[in-house]
């Protein structure tokens, strides 16, 4: 798949692997894959396997969240939030985010979060280190979707952008 500076839609490409976007918060908000160059111009995010990353976009700076729903369960899931380096002045930041698995039925079957992340330019240490962060199912039934919730606030002002994935 060949992606420009412009975002693309994630909904179809996830479609072919059997994955479902699903209840978008705010509305005429976007689940998009990105470029490295499509946000900040490559000068903020690191992708850690290709330069292609799921993101969420036209949130206006508020509490955001989408589901991504399995076409069958799964017993364990992984992501990465990529790297995040400060390549102007301005530093940069990450909103806090949890992304919640679910059973078949909503309930919750495991988590994991972030904080909110700001970083400064340092010509000693300008990157915040991708993460690994992997959902496993403790019970017998499997993660039917899993819920990411992010806020982009610092004491309840917009501060950060989109999460990024």
């Amino acid at each position: 798949m060949a992606v420009g500076k412009e975002p693309i839609a994630a909904r179809p490409y996830l479609s072919k692997y059997g994955l479902s976007i699903d209840s978008m918060v705010p509305d005429g908000s976007e689940i998009v894959l990105v470029n490295n160059r499509g946000l900040y111009e490559g000068g903020g995010v690191m992708p850690s396997t290709s330069q292609i990353f799921l993101t969420q976009i036209n949130t206006n700076n508020v509490p955001a969240s989408y589901t991504v729903t399995f076409a069958k369960p799964v017993v364990r899931m992984s992501f990465t939030r990529p790297a995040l380096y400060a390549a102007t002045s301005s530093g940069v930041t990450h909103p806090a985010w949890k992304a919640t698995a679910l059973g078949a039925n909503g309930e919750e079957l495991a988590s994991q979060s972030e904080t909110l992340l700001r970083k400064m330019k340092d010509p000693g240490d300008d990157t915040v280190p991708a993460r690994t962060y992997s959902l496993e199912s403790v019970t017998f039934q499997g993660i039917a979707s899993v819920r990411f919730d992010s806020d982009p606030r610092l004491n309840g002002k917009p501060f950060a952008g989109s999460v990024l994935c």
